[in-house]
This record gives structure tokens, sequence and C-alpha cells, in this order.
């Protein structure tokens, strides 16, 4: 796994502005929870105190122990609420369940007693207390300070009372009571400032006790997701469904509230999966990208970290209907790199409120290093597709050159043969038609064997043995190769592996034909106690073994075969003694 290491920030940050927390919603969202905090302290600790005194006083009866549980189910409750009202905050709390969830009251007293969040919980409770009446008399003092300020003047224009500093009296005229507003005003932000720390602090506080910071966890989901990916990498499936699963399996395990996967092809980039991304955007994203502020490249081992990217993005007017429903906080890219070459790019979308960690921007490496070893496996499947799409039509036209194009020739000769003796001799005209009908059906049969191998589902509809007896009959009509063949019941295989053994035996019955001029072949497959064998034996003249150490291209081809079935292949000949072809593969 690669470090990552954030860039520079970008983005327009926090409202600009000395007086933008006066006027921001979010502030006077957080004075409601703060001063919450205290009619809810209460409830916790009176409910704690009672529930645990009464649990612990009635321990040696029955109902002891379930009052206790009983109790802590509460608390544990209250802590679901805490992670409600965290929104308040900005935050998005989540704490993740068990797995495996217990059964039975034992099981969940065993399970819950012995689960760190329910200790956590129990401190967060007990701190409540404290903490939230220091929260509500900061509140409300600083409140009254500022309102008292706020609403002097006013109060003076219908009750008019003496003001004084000391012993001495201040008479105010009118420009000073407008110095005076000014300074409230500047005494109600100063205030609000430090009620927007005091609710940071509560965020530091529920971020530690009402999740699973600090825990195993994170570390399991992180584990269990690279598993999976690892396993949908191997897949063979398309790129887009491996991708697709790669960010549903980091959506599990980030905090992130949408993801997306983009692959880098030429200079364009297109949408390779996502999750919670508008369909609008995840539609328009190759034309809109060059109008995002979106880095083209990254160095490997860099994050990019955008915070209120989207301030930048909706000053355009083309983009901004399409981004309405993304995440309003930052945007954290990590490029998706294959020996130094970037791929794609992994788009992780957060929440306001809500920042990666250092340990989620490193499993966000790991996982565009998924996502690129799937996007360099794609392609090289393709590539190899391609070259054997290539190969396929050279051998093709090999094949027709061979067989069909010398059989029409051999046709037309005949026929023009027949033409020149049909007024001279009537004998020769039979003689030379029933050349050009043997070549014609020898062309005819050849065609449909060449037609019917080339088919990927022709094995599995006739089957390996009729293929094997076709290829026999398309030798004999058109080389005059009599094979002998000895084919049981058809071999339950697969049929990648009747395609590799229907090659080895038409590149042993060409090379027959071909380079030994043989004139008659024996073909046997039957069924062993460890698998199958096929042996191919044919009267040709023969060869040295010694002088083709390295193998020809055909030998070659059929032991790579052989070893695609996990087989062997054996070659014996000897000049003036015909060749012998023996193929053992297991089921």
């Amino acid at each position: 796994m690669m470090t990552v290491q954030p860039t520079s920030e970008s983005g327009p940050g926090k409202l600009p502005g000395y007086f933008a927390e006066l006027f921001s919603a979010v502030t006077y969202r957080r004075l409601f929870y703060l001063i919450a905090t205290f009619p809810l302290g209460i409830l916790y600790f009176v409910v704690l105190v009672t529930g645990f005194s009464l649990g612990l006083g009635l321990l040696v009866l029955v109902v002891g122990f379930p009052l206790f549980m009983a109790t802590v189910w509460c608390i544990l409750r209250f802590a679901d609420t805490e992670r409600a009202l965290a929104t308040l905050l900005g935050q998005k709390l989540y704490r993740e369940k068990p797995i495996i969830q217990a059964s039975g009251f034992m099981n969940w007293a065993k399970a819950t007693l012995s689960d760190a969040g329910t200790y956590k919980a129990l401190l967060y409770a007990l701190l409540k207390f404290p903490l939230g009446i220091a929260s509500f008399v900061i509140v409300v003092t600083f409140l009254a300070i500022s309102l008292g300020f706020l609403l002097l003047p006013v109060s003076q224009l219908f009750y008019p009372l003496p003001l004084y500093f000391g012993d001495v009296e201040i008479q105010l005229n009118p420009l000073g009571w407008v110095i005076w507003e000014v300074v409230a005003v500047g005494v109600t932000v100063l205030s609000l400032s430090l009620l927007n720390l005091l609710a940071e602090g509560w965020m530091l506080l529920n971020q530690a006790l009402l999740t699973d910071y600090g825990e195993a966890k994170h570390a399991q989901r992180e584990v269990q997701a690279l598993k999976q990916t690892s396993s949908a990498v191997a897949y063979s499936g398309s790129l887009d469904d491996t991708l697709s699963h790669i960010a549903g399996q980091g959506m599990e395990a980030l905090g992130a509230s949408a993801l997306a996967v983009t692959i880098k092809e030429g200079a364009s980039w297109r949408m390779g999966a996502s999750r919670n991304i508008p369909e609008t955007f995840a539609r328009a994203f190759s034309e809109a990208r060059p109008r995002l502020s979106l880095p083209d490249t990254l160095p490997q081992g860099r994050a990019h970290i955008e915070k209120h990217y989207r301030a930048a993005w909706e000053k355009d007017v083309l983009i901004e209907p399409l981004i309405r429903e993304l995440p309003d906080g930052s945007l954290v890219t990590v490029p998706m790199m294959y020996q130094s070459q970037q791929l794609g790019q992994l788009h992780a979308f957060y929440r306001r409120g809500v920042a990666p960690t250092q340990r989620e921007l490193e499993f966000l490496a790991a996982l565009a290093d998924q996502g690129a070893v799937a996007i360099e496996t794609s392609q090289l499947i393709d590539r190899v597709q391609a070259q054997a799409s290539q190969q396929e039509r050279q051998r093709l036209a090999r094949e027709l050159h061979d067989s069909v194009a010398q059989a029409l020739y051999g046709i037309t000769l005949g026929a023009k043969t027949a033409k020149g003796w049909l007024e001279r001799d009537p004998q020769k005209v039979k003689e030379s038609l029933d050349y050009a009908i043997q070549l014609a059906e020898g062309g005819t049969a050849e065609m449909k064997a060449l037609l019917f191998s080339l088919r990927e589902d022709a094995l599995d509809e006739g089957g390996l043995c009729e293929a094997l007896a076709r290829l026999a009959h398309a030798m004999k009509v058109r080389y005059g190769l009599t094979i002998h063949t000895e084919l049981p019941e058809e071999p339950q295989l697969s049929a990648v592996k009747k395609h590799a053994v229907y090659r080895i035996a038409q590149e042993a019955t060409h090379n027959a034909v071909k380079h030994a001029r043989a004139t008659e072949m024996s073909m046997v497959l039957r069924q062993t106690d460890l698998g199958w064998e096929m042996d191919i034996q044919d009267n040709g003249k023969g060869f040295d073994l010694a002088e083709i150490a390295g193998g020809t291209l055909g030998l070659k081809s059929m032991r790579e075969r052989a070893e695609f079935l996990a087989g062997s292949i054996t070659v014996s000949s000897h000049p003036g003694q015909g060749t012998r072809i023996h193929l053992e593969f297991p089921h």
C-alpha cells in the first residue's frame, strides 16, 4: 500500500468576512445543541445513577441484573440519540454494528458488556452532566452579555437609566450610543466565535466516544473490503462490474458519502463506476470534466484534497444543475497508477463537517491500487484477445488458401480441361469432371469442417466426437487421407477443454498431410482411470526429433494446449517410420 500525502488544500474555505458567523445558520444550530446539553445531561445522569443504583442494589435478586442491563440499554440508546443530534454540529457519526448479532438475553448481555463502545457510551453519559451544565452556563452568560450590550441603547429610549463607570456617571450623546452599538455587535460576534469553539470541543468528544474511533473495527472493515476487492479484481467479468464492486466496498469501509472511479482513455475521461453519484452527473462526466477543478495528473502517493469544492464548481452555470445532489463537503482525489502510468482516478466525496483521516487516505490509496490493477488487467486481456483474433484470422487465411482456394483452382482447371476434350474424347471429359466433382466435394467438406471449428458453440452442440469425425471425413475427401477413428461416447468436458483437444487433433492431421505426406492415420480417444488420452499415429515419412530440438510452430502450439489442459503430450517419430502423438490430461 502506498503512503498518501495530501497536497495543498484548495477551495474557498470558510465563509469570508468577520461577521460570517453572525449570519450563518450553522452557528445557531450549534447554539441550540449547546443549550440542549443541559437538560439531556441531567436526564442521562438521573437514569444512569437511578438505574445502576437499583440494579446493583438488587443484584442478589433475580430482577437486579435485568434492571442493570436495561439501564445499559438506555445509555446505548442515548448514545444513538447523540449521534443523531450531532448533525446540528455538522457531524455525521456512525458506529459499526456487530457482524454477528447475538441471540438471547444472556448472549446479548455478554456481547454488550464485552464491547468497548458500551463503556465509551457510559463515560459519555457521565461527562454529559457536568460538561452540559458548564456549556449551558457559558452559553447563557455570553448571550446575556451580548444581548445586554445590544439592547441597552433601545432600553434607554423607553426607560432612561443613569450609567456609571465606578462612581462616575457617564453621559452618552447619539454618536456615543452608535459607537456603543458597534462595540456591542463586536462583542456578540466574539461571543459567537467562542461558542463555536466550544461546539468544536463537543465535536471532538463525540468523535472520540460515540464512534469506533481508536478501536480495531476500522482495520477489520478495511481488511474485509480489500479481501473482497482482490477477489473482484481476479474475476474475469467486465471492467465496469469489477470497478463497481470496488466502489461498493469502499463505501462500506469509508466515511465518504459518495465515491466515483474515473478511467483515463487517451486524452479523455469516462465514469467507470460510482456510488451515490447523481445519474445526470455520471452521464455527463466525460463532457463536464474539462470544466471541473480536477487535477489531470497526480504524482504517485499524493492525494488532492479540495475543501468546499462545490463553491468553485457552482460558478459554472452548466455544471451547477449537475452537482446539486453531491455532498457539500470536501473532495479527495487519488490517482490509480500502474508502473508510473496514471490509468484513472478515485474520487471520494465527503459531507461538510466530515474530514478524511490519514488512515482513510491510505485505504483510498489501496483501493486505487486495486482499481489500477483491474484496469491494466482488462486492457491486457483486450490486447491479448486482439492479438489472438489477428492470429486466428491469419490461420483462417492459410487454411482457406491451402484448402478451399486450391480446390477452387483445381475445379476450374478440371472444368477447362473437360471443355477442351468435349468434342474430341468424351472419356477424358468424364475423367476431368469426376476430378472436378471430387475436388468440389473435398472443398465443401473441408469448408464445413473449418466453419464448424470456428463456431464457439459448435463443440457444445455437436460434441467433440462428432467434430473429430467431421475432421476425419474432410481429410479423406480433400486429401485422400484415410483416418481410422475409435471414439467413445461424448466425454463430459468443458467447452474450452473440448476446443483444445480438437485443435491438437486438427494440427496433427494437417501436419500429417502437408509435411509427412501420410496416406493413412489412426485416431483413438479413450477414457482412463486418471482422465483421458488421445493417440494419433500416421504412416508418413517421419522426421528426426533431434534436428528440431526447439520444435516447430505446430508442435509448440500443441504443447501449449496440452499445458492448458494440465496434461502432457509426447511426440515420437523416426525417418521413414511415421509419427505418433500421444496426449494425456486429467478429468
